[in-house]
């Protein structure tokens, strides 16, 4: 799915939606190859541990910055600019503490970045109904098929700090989101 968005993006490079989609799909794949069963290990036992755990890592930041990129790309003007960059700097932060910290440092940074996940979330959240109010196409199936990614990061947040849950999840919740989407654009 991350490919054909990006194959979408290269033919209508108007379509930023479609890039920064392409890129959440593309991110979700890795984080589920080094996550749970983890069978990118099983594929490459050789290499080293501390690369899959970067891997998951990085994974979901760009994830989860790409969702938002994702969003403001289809509501410009509902989402602020300021929001976007303050979360892109957050993430970028993040992302060179754990490519430049040894894993016994950068492992303690996802604690407070899933808090700010949840924070992120609840904004996004809150700017989507403001164009679901200001009837933007397409806004409520996107509300709608967020809650199956937020309900999956709540899982997995859950299950990631205190095995409690069904195991990682997310990329169950971008699944359903994906299903909403095209069964809306079948209906339009």
């Amino acid at each position: 799915m991350g490919l054909y968005h990006l194959i979408l993006y290269i033919y209508r490079r108007t379509e930023r939606s479609s890039f920064w989609f392409g890129i959440v799909c593309l991110s979700m794949t890795i984080r589920l190859f080094v996550t749970g069963e983890r069978l990118l290990i099983g594929l490459f036992p050789e290499v080293a541990w501390i690369f899959y755990l970067r891997l998951e890592y990085i994974s979901l930041y760009v994830a989860v910055w790409t969702m938002g990129l994702f969003f403001k790309s289809l509501y410009p003007t509902e989402i602020p600019r300021r929001f976007t960059q303050f979360y892109t700097g957050i993430t970028l932060f993040c992302t060179l503490l754990m490519l430049v910290l040894p894993a016994q440092f950068f492992t303690f940074i996802i604690t407070p970045y899933e808090i700010l996940m949840l924070a992120f979330g609840f904004f996004l959240t809150f700017f989507l109904i403001r164009a679901i109010l200001n009837r933007r196409s397409r806004a409520r199936l996107i509300v709608f098929g967020g809650f199956f990614i937020v309900a999956a990061t709540i899982n997995d947040i859950l299950f990631h700090q205190f095995r409690i849950g069904i195991g990682y999840m997310a990329s169950v919740g971008v699944f359903h989101f994906i299903y909403v989407q095209a069964v809306g654009k079948l209906k339009t």
